[in-house]
């Protein structure tokens, strides 16, 4: 939060479920503008959570102050399973 507090963008990849309500209750009044400066990312397989980390490198610029991954990890057992 603080980095879109300063005005920079924040790209988050979420492999994990991202919880609107959740995110209105922490960021308070300014959910909504808080909200513009945010990308966010649900990749559902290690091949998707690959592309929005690629995708994310690209967005990256002057404006970007933070890149969050939440959970580098937890698509792993889906994909061993497939094996």
């Amino acid at each position: 939060m603080q980095a879109v507090a300063r005005g920079l963008r924040v790209i988050f990849i979420d492999t994990e479920g991202f919880s609107a309500e959740r995110f209105k209750q922490i960021a308070g009044p300014g959910a909504e503008e808080m909200a513009t400066k945010i990308m966010i990312f649900e990749p559902m397989s290690l091949e998707q959570q690959a592309i929005a980390i690629r995708e994310a490198s690209k967005i990256a610029g002057r404006d970007l102050g933070l890149i969050v991954l939440d959970s580098a990890t937890s698509l792993l057992p889906c994909a061993l399973r497939g094996r």
